[in-house]
């Protein structure tokens, strides 16, 4: 990716992996296609100085804040590609600057020694923080957004109460500059790393140091928590990484065996692995019990788009951004296949239920069905003249449903391979969908604010769920299918109940239906019978002077559009 007309100072990936922003020296910031590496856009004519740093929004990646030698700090909408707010107060160059994790603040860092958060919707700045003696190289939201953590080049790391504007907590023990500070998953203990070779552990309530872990022969760039909080891995220049117990302080494992400086170290969401990549061009997982290497996974320098397990752990797909897709043993990282054959971009693969299928989708607008066994392509599939964003199987493995930017859900009929219906209603884009525990519905959910639920044999509509002010990010059914939660970018998290009666046996009534009216005193009284069996939907309606509806009931006719 060439554009950048001077030294490159930040770079970071999209929270879906699908984009990559940067800043440099040139005053530009650039968005740049992380499949094909194409620049989408420039934004520029903003900060008049180098850009030090750049970020998205960590809950939706729809907004960008940047931070510039010009001493302020910008925040930009993704999508419209324009400037939202200028913050202004430092009075030298801010080195850093991020979101809190609900997007709504935003804490920087500047050369002029002090932190400022400032309120992201009204540009305005709530806390200044002052108590460094040097450059602060880090800054970070607590997960519940109470607290922000510092370190500087003046070798401390700060603890300071958002509320108040305070600082809670100085923690002095490093000899030279800090580099990283990480809070553990709860928030109660703090870890640094220095060019000093150490990793420091810190208790946050009462800010003593709990452990000093010594053993890297060069600075200590990272250190992550393992998921439950009893472990650490940590890398480093030396090219090792190392696994500590945070209890009793001791190095568990020493991973050797990549070539080059280690870049990055993280566990698996479950502690029982550890995955590092390497300046070397490889990435290997290792046993996080034995210290064992498990597998070099990757000997190449391309881009991997997506990777997926199979349903029984025992193999690992790779969408790769040369068009291919790899499949390896997960254990001995054997080459299995090369799947071969979609012409562009290949946004993400999955595999069918009983693990013999897999589905791929692609920016060249098809659907690819592979055989897991033997590698051969078993069906394409094409219904639409734009990328394809999200496949997936039934549950049975029989049906295949496909999102893409023309507003549609397309279900196959994978024995056929013939498309046995059209979803049409949403009016933007779709940002996922989901079958049924059971297979018989469909729930899709998109940046029109909406949630439909459809029946996936005849491609009906059963329910427009309506609630949410911004763009739903995601959805998911209860394991027994009666009840879906969906997330939005308006920062609320909402629960849904399926109605009963669309499982019921169907009818031709979708309506309301007047079934009696009394006049009494010039007040008219409707008595109304409901068919819901196919789904009601009640938009556009206005409910006035009604009586008698249970607050529960309120709700459900709000949900299907309906108003008070």
């Amino acid at each position: 990716m060439e554009g950048h007309l001077d030294e490159i100072n930040g770079v970071q990936f999209s929270p879906d992996g699908t984009k990559i922003v940067s800043c440099a020296r040139d005053k530009t910031i650039r968005m740049w296609d992380a499949c094909s590496g194409k620049q989408i856009y420039i934004l520029e004519g903003g900060h008049l100085d180098e850009i030090n740093g750049v970020q998205f929004s960590p809950e939706d990646g729809r907004r960008i804040v940047s931070c510039s030698s010009d001493h302020t700090i910008r925040i930009w909408d993704v999508h419209s590609k324009q400037q939202i707010q200028v913050l202004q107060g430092h009075i030298a160059p801010v080195v850093a600057a991020s979101f809190a994790l609900d997007g709504s603040k935003v804490v920087s860092s500047s050369q002029d020694e002090t932190i400022r958060i400032w309120d992201v919707s009204s540009g305005r700045q709530i806390q200044l923080l002052e108590g460094h003696l040097g450059e602060i190289t880090s800054v970070q939201f607590s997960p519940d957004g109470s607290k922000v953590l510092s370190s500087s080049t003046d070798k401390t790391i700060r603890l300071w109460d958002v509320s108040f504007g305070r600082e809670s907590q100085l923690k002095e023990g490093h000899s030279s500059w800090v580099f990283a500070v990480q809070f553990s998953p709860d928030g109660s203990k703090v870890v640094s790393c220095s060019h000093d070779r150490t990793i420091r552990l810190w208790d946050v309530l009462s800010g003593r140091q709990i452990q000093l872990l010594e053993g890297h022969a060069s600075g200590a760039y990272i250190a992550n928590f393992s998921p439950d909080g009893s472990k650490l891995v940590s890398c480093s220049r030396d090219k090792t990484i190392r696994i500590w117990d945070i209890a009793s302080g001791k190095q568990l494992h020493l991973l050797e065996g990549h070539s080059d400086e280690v870049t990055k170290a993280q566990f698996s969401f479950d502690g029982s692995a550890v995955l590092s990549c390497s300046n070397d061009k490889t990435i290997r997982i290792w046993n996080a019990d034995s210290g064992r290497q498990l597998q070099l996974l990757v000997e190449h320098s391309l881009t991997i788009n997506d990777v997926q397990f199979s349903p029984d752990a025992s193999q690992i797909l790779s969408c790769l951004i040369n068009n291919t897709i790899q499949l390896r043993d997960l254990w001995s990282g054997k080459q299995l296949h090369v799947l071969e054959g979609h012409s562009e971009c290949v946004n993400g693969a999955q595999f069918s239920q009983d693990g013999s299928k897999i589905v791929s989708y692609s920016n060249d607008n098809t659907i690819r069905i592979w055989n897991v066994r033997s590698g051969q392509l078993l069906q394409i599939l094409q219904g639409s003249f734009d990328p394809v964003y999200r496949a997936q199987f039934s549950p049975d493995g029989s049906k295949l449903f496909a999102c893409s930017g023309d507003h549609v859900i397309r279900i196959w009929d994978l024995s056929s391979g013939q498309q046995t219906q059209i979803l049409e209603g949403h009016a933007q884009t779709i940002t996922g969908a989901q079958f049924s525990p059971n297979g018989s519905k469909v729930i899709s959910f998109s940046h029109d604010r909406t949630i439909r639920l459809w029946d996936a044999t005849t491609g009906q509509q059963l329910q427009l769920l309506e609630g949410h002010s911004d763009e739903v990010n995601a959805v998911q059914f209860s394991p027994d299918g009666s009840k879906i939660v969906s997330c939005s970018a308006d920062k609320t998290i909402r629960l849904w109940e399926i109605d009963p009666a669309i499982d019921q046996k169907d009818s031709d009534s979708s309506k309301l239906t007047k079934k009696n009216s009394i006049v009494d005193n010039d007040l008219v009284k409707c008595i109304w019978q409901a068919g819901v069996q196919n789904g009601l939907s009640m938009k556009g309606s206005v409910w006035k002077d009604v009586n008698g509806l249970t607050p529960s009931q309120k709700m459900l006719v709000e949900q299907r559009g309906g108003r008070f």
